[in-house]
């Protein structure tokens, strides 16, 4: 089928100015001129002349001038317009090339003529001019001494450029050798003038020896001049500082000096005795005489059969090429669902000269039953020649010529030259109407065809027309760097996934879209879940190919650049979270192509070119157990798919289902390498460590599934912090879980070839691992230097990186190996603290994965314990002492003072009775408590004998004081009933300890945190949730009373008793938790120096009105509260400001 003449000229023109498209037209207009063999009723034909004249008067000029002219046989073309408009041009092609051939035929013969005789009087002169040149160069080659030979030979632009070059090179070996032969002499010369060296030789001062040295310019004498006079100054140098009169020195006490004999080059001098060659020119033979030349030429004879036919184009009025053809014959036409198309009745034009006149011009085009919408608006409008009727019945759409387009048509006459008819002069294209409709099925072949009748005389069926709509096919496949397809496979932490979509154009192949349509441009949207995978585009890429070439890359900014690194107008990518017309919601990345025949659009829409897209994402590590310390990593998958929207029409691809592997690095310690029971608190809660001794950190390494990566890891390291309360001094041992098979021919397979190349499971493989350390006050650097003391000197560890060697892992055989390590870590337990923390990382391929944490409780080693004993024992037998001699001696001068006063207050005494009674309940319940710890003080029985010993030594001390303290007792027997009573109550201090660490979730954590916070277990009264759910423990501080725990540091507060109910005044300690409304206390642990400046540099430091120290590390903070810092959020951020952060390499 072919394409209307007038319409589709300028189609093609636009077209063809697209320039990757250019050769694709050239396929497309042979395929349009190909005879409509369908066409019913060709009768006859059409005459076509071709003006000739010209060539006819060629033809007689070149016979004038003596040129053999030929004439060929005529030649005979016959076919529709299209075919005929080729002959014509063909034709006049043709002649014209003759006329240009016969013309350029006759001038050059004319002008070979004169050349002939031109050429040899120029070659005269030039012979006469190389000659002399060369005579001028003989006298600089006899100047230099050169031989000359003379030959004589035939002139030619090449012969001369030779010997010109032969003859310079002749004077440049020349002057190299004179230049180089008056070198030499001169250094002969001046080492000769150089008498001291023979001179001092033949006295015995000094060695001299001769070196042989041959030049080939003088270029190479400079450098041995210049060596010759630095010999001279050493000699000078040397003599200078001889005694006066050396005499003859011993031959291995005389230096040695280089002399030389130089001698120029044997091939250079071989080269200038050489005779030069100088040739004299003589004028070259010249041929005959110019031949004539021969010239044919030929008439066309041309004639035209009709065709009819129909055409296809986009809303634009566009055409749309042919694709292929039907089993019918039909041309096959492609467009795109929602497309709307319009199709064109074509006939032949009329050609120049033939007799013709119009009176009824009718078109039918018959449309398919369904899945087609007329655009009944703009057939009617935009076919202003044409009356249009839509025949829904019959599924058809008739047109008829105006009147006015026949008068039209008619008016193209020539004049008439006495003739009854009028004569075309020039073709006449009709203008041909077009019927829209809209295609609103996708894989559907639509056909189409159409009736022409012309004044009723002729009538003609076009023949079938298809347009076929296919739906696209997105691809999306995950490769790894090497180009292999993963689809469904499982994948290490941080891999690159290489998302290849294709951009499924193929099927496009040979559509025309209207420019409304291409407004709604293309996308390519590809959703992806954040949570698994991770686009970085300052790392990541998205990367469109043509076929294996990279067309474009994206940029950070959204943009894309090409080869050139220009960027790409109307290629652009960003990302969203949802695309109209697309139910899935979610972060994707959209590629789009905007503008109107955008050159991707023609490159490859049209073209039916599919494009490859590949986008980068990274594996992201997912822990499964967030929240814990350590854990599970991966063991998750992670599904991907993309849609293509081209032009308003979306496609959804295949999804793309990937694994992650799993990764469970576990902590745990163990008394010894070969006693791996437990000691973590979680499984073993009553575990405890001695103080003092030695124990095993196991860092128990995750099975690492050596098939998805491929290969053994390319670098696998156990990196461990340790807690201050443990001290490693550099002893590990590495074990491996699996069997370890290495690779066939590598020196460890060698090592163990006696088991096929394995190293069995529970082998040693610390040889194959290199331990690095970093110290708490060199770190990574230098060890401090020796001489070093306190606390600028190194004292620990504080990171430990165990890295297996590079070429052990490069050996193993990934294929049969089962890849899991145990690292075991020495350590020494030298704080006497609970709840120590420790968990490890685990490196995979440059990848850190903490461990589950480990958590250990420690105990006194006997000897402490007895010690400890022994201290406490002695200072509280000093404390009593102090204690009691103070109070008698304050109990003596009140009593004497009181004695009178004791008498007035029986009654006030009297009237505390009741009071006291009520107190009676109180002290009855806290009988219980006191029964409970009898239990505990008759365990410590044992104890208290066998520090008997030490008690007997301070008995002498007792017994000075045992006179003052039965005075003392006779004075206070007649109150000992009412204090008896009074007394315990007094004794108890209540104080209260809040936690805000995170991991005390229970009574038994509560109870656990302040027992290794120095509260005493037997002190403790209750343990309670306040309003924000933090464990608050309450405690007894009496440092009297029997259940009593009292603070280190500070004074303990007494009560107390109003003067109005006794004449007893105790001056109460500073130590209460009593603030102002706008403050309150709180207790604070300071771990290390790094939570103080965590605190003095945080937002509440200028909130703190006072720090109390409590014990060890404990203190006590009041803190002023304001709108802006409540207490609940000061708390908070305390609790982050104060927790220990872990070391990590």
């Amino acid at each position: 089928m072919r394409l209307l003449q007038k319409k589709t000229v300028a189609t093609l023109t636009s077209l063809a100015s697209v320039g990757a498209l250019s050769a694709n037209l050239i396929s497309v207009a042979s395929a349009d001129n190909i005879v409509n063999a369908r066409t019913t009723n060709r009768t006859g034909a059409l005459d076509v002349s071709v003006d000739h004249s010209a060539l006819d008067d060629a033809v007689r000029l070149a016979t004038a001038q003596g040129i053999q002219v030929t004439r060929d046989a005529t030649r005979v073309r016959t076919g529709n317009a299209t075919e005929v408009e080729k002959y014509r041009k063909e034709a006049n092609d043709y002649y014209n090339e003759r006329i240009s051939a016969i013309k350029a035929a006759t001038e050059k013969y004319k002008s070979d003529l004169a050349t002939s005789e031109q050429n040899k009087n120029k070659t005269k002169e030039a012979v006469n001019d190389s000659n002399a040149e060369l005579e001028a160069y003989k006298t600089s080659l006899a100047a230099l001494g050169r031989r000359v030979t003379f030959t004589s030979q035939a002139y030619s632009d090449a012969s001369k450029a030779a010997a010109l070059e032969a003859v310079k090179d002749g004077i440049r070996i020349g002057e190299q050798y004179r230049d180089a032969k008056t070198a030499v002499d001169t250094f002969n010369s001046l080492q000769n003038s150089m008498v001291g060296f023979q001179t001092h030789a033949d006295q015995g001062h000094i060695k001299v020896r001769y070196q042989d040295v041959v030049v080939s310019n003088a270029e190479d004498v400079k450098k041995y001049t210049e060596l010759l006079k630095k010999s001279e100054a050493t000699l000078n140098d040397y003599i200078s500082k001889l005694p006066t009169k050396p005499g003859v020195l011993p031959e291995a006490n005389r230096p040695e000096f280089i002399l030389y004999r130089m001698t120029v080059s044997a091939n250079l001098t071989q080269q200038v005795n050489a005779p030069v060659a100088v040739p004299h020119f003589e004028v070259p033979i010249f041929a005959g005489k110019v031949t004539p030349p021969k010239v044919n030429y030929a008439y066309y004879d041309i004639r035209q059969t009709s065709d009819t036919d129909n055409v296809i184009q986009n809303a634009d009025g566009k055409k749309i090429v042919i694709k292929s053809q039907e089993k019918d014959g039909g041309n096959v036409h492609q467009a795109m669902v929602n497309q709307t198309v319009g199709i064109v009745s074509t006939n032949d034009p009329l050609p120049a000269g033939r007799f013709d006149k119009y009176h009824a011009l009718t078109v039918t085009v018959n449309l398919p039953k369904d899945g087609v919408e007329v655009d009944e608006k703009r057939t009617k409008t935009d076919n202003p020649n044409w009356t249009a009727e839509i025949d829904k019945v019959h599924n058809r759409v008739v047109f008829r010529a105006t009147d006015d387009y026949l008068v039209k048509i008619n008016e193209k006459q020539a004049t008439r030259q006495g003739t009854i008819g009028g004569t075309m002069t020039d073709k006449f294209d009709f203008d041909v109407p077009a019927a829209f409709v809209k295609l609103t099925k996708d894989n559907t072949n639509y056909t189409f065809s159409s009736d022409v009748m012309i004044n009723h005389e002729y009538k003609a069926n076009s023949g079938t027309v298809h347009v076929r709509t296919n739906q696209a096919d997105p691809q999306k496949h995950n490769k790894d760097d090497k180009g292999v397809v993963i689809d469904g496979k499982t994948v290490f932490f941080g891999t690159t996934n290489n998302y290849h979509l294709t951009w499924d154009f193929d099927q496009y192949k040979g559509v025309n879209i209207d420019k409304e349509m291409q407004e709604k441009g293309q996308d390519l949207i590809d959703f992806y879940p954040s949570d698994a995978l991770d686009f970085d585009p300052a790392t990541h890429k998205i990367t469109i190919r043509d076929g294996e070439k990279v067309i474009a890359t994206s940029q950070a900014d959204g943009s894309f650049v090409d080869g050139n690194k220009k960027v790409i107008n109307g290629l652009t990518w960003s990302k969203i979270d949802s695309y109209k017309g697309i139910d899935r919601k979610g972060p994707a990345i959209k590629v789009s192509i905007k503008g109107y025949n955008h050159p991707y659009y023609k490159q490859f829409v049209e073209a039916g070119k599919s494009l490859d897209v590949a986008i980068q994402m990274r594996t992201r590590v997912i822990d499964k157990t967030p929240g814990v310390a350590g854990g599970v990593y991966g063991g998750n998958t992670y599904t991907n798919v993309f849609y293509q929207s081209d032009f308003g029409n979306i496609y959804k691809s295949n999804e793309v289902v990937n694994k992650v592997t799993t990764l469970d690095p576990r902590k745990d310690a163990v008394l010894s390498v070969s006693q791996l029971s437990s000691l973590d608190l979680k499984s073993n809660p009553t575990a405890k460590i001695e103080h003092n001794t030695y124990f095993q950190y196991r860092a128990s390494g995750s099975k690492i599934d050596l098939s998805v990566l491929g290969r053994a890891p390319e670098s696998y390291s156990i990196t461990e912090s340790f807690h201050e309360a443990d001290q490693y001094d550099g002893v590990y041992f590495a074990e491996s879980n699996g069997d370890i098979y290495f690779k066939e021919g590598t020196p460890l397979y060698a090592k163990y070839r006696r088991t096929g190349g394995k190293l069995p499971k529970g082998s040693d493989v610390t040889k194959f691992t290199t331990q690095t350390i970093v110290r708490n006050q060199s770190n990574r650097g230098i060890n401090t230097p020796t001489g070093t003391v306190g606390s600028k000197a190194d004292s620990r560890f504080s990171v430990v990186n165990v890295g297996f060697d590079q070429d052990f892992l490069d050996q193993i055989d990934a294929s049969k190996s089962t890849f899991q390590m145990d690292v075991f870590f020495q350590v020494k337990r030298v704080k006497n603290v609970n709840s120590v923390d420790n968990v490890f990382q685990e490196e995979v391929n440059g990848l850190m994965f903490d461990s589950t944490e480990t958590l250990t409780n420690t105990r006194e080693n006997d000897v402490d314990t007895l010690k400890n004993e022994v201290k406490k024992l002695d200072e509280k037998i000093t404390t009593t002492n102090t204690t009691i001699s103070g109070v008698l001696s304050v109990i003596r001068r009140q009593v004497d003072r009181n004695t009178e006063q004791i008498g007035k207050n029986v009654t006030q005494i009297d009237k505390n009775t009741a009071q006291i009674d009520k107190n009676t309940a109180q002290i009855d319940k806290n009988a219980a408590q006191i029964n409970k710890n009898t239990a505990q003080i008759n365990a410590n029985a044992s104890q208290i004998d066998k520090n008997a010993a030490d008690i007997a030594s301070h008995a002498k001390q007792i017994d000075e004081n045992r006179s003052a303290i039965l005075s003392i007792r006779q004075l206070a027997d007649h109150l000992r009933g009412r204090v008896d009573a009074i007394e315990p109550k007094l004794e108890q201090a209540d104080s209260q300890l809040t936690i805000y660490v995170p991991f005390v979730k229970s009574n038994a954590d509560a109870l656990l945190y302040a027992t290794n916070h120095g509260v005493a277990a037997g002190s403790i009264k209750k343990i309670e949730l306040d309003s924000n759910n933090h464990y608050v423990v309450t405690y007894n501080t009496s440092d009297t009373a029997i259940n009593g725990s009292p603070l280190t540091n500070g004074t303990i507060a007494t009560p107390k008793i109003d003067s109005a109910s006794s004449n007893i005044n105790n001056a109460a300690a500073d130590g209460g938790h009593s603030t102002s409304e706008a403050t309150f206390t709180t207790p604070v642990t300071i771990a290390d120096e790094t939570v103080t400046n965590r605190i003095n540099q945080s937002e509440i430091a200028n909130l703190i009105t006072a720090r109390k120290l409590l014990s060890g590390n404990q203190y006590e903070f009041t803190i002023r509260t304001t709108n802006d810092y409540t207490k609940e959020k000061i708390l908070d951020l305390l609790d982050k400001l104060t927790r220990v952060q872990p070391v990590v390499a």
